[in-house]
């Protein structure tokens, strides 16, 4: 994942609020086991855009997240 990795990182200098850029790193941090990076990530996201919320719902690349208390806390707002 470094190709989409750095693409993500890129996307942030540029735009360091941009929600689907966020999302993104977070689902990229979440395949590589990066948990805490990953929840970081998502919860940033959600802040600017609360739409993330149901595409993290069903989300396949944040399944590794899916059962850490955090992500039903960053869902439920």
């Amino acid at each position: 994942y470094p190709d989409a990795d750095a693409a993500c990182l890129q996307a942030l200098q540029i735009n360091g609020d941009d929600a689907d850029a966020r999302y993104a790193k977070a689902c990229c941090d979440a395949l590589q086991n990066r948990t805490d990076d990953a929840f970081e990530n998502l919860s940033l996201a959600i802040q600017h855009s609360t739409g993330i919320i149901e595409r993290a719902k069903h989300e396949p690349d944040l399944e590794a997240l899916k059962s850490d208390r955090r992500f039903q806390d960053l869902l439920a707002g």
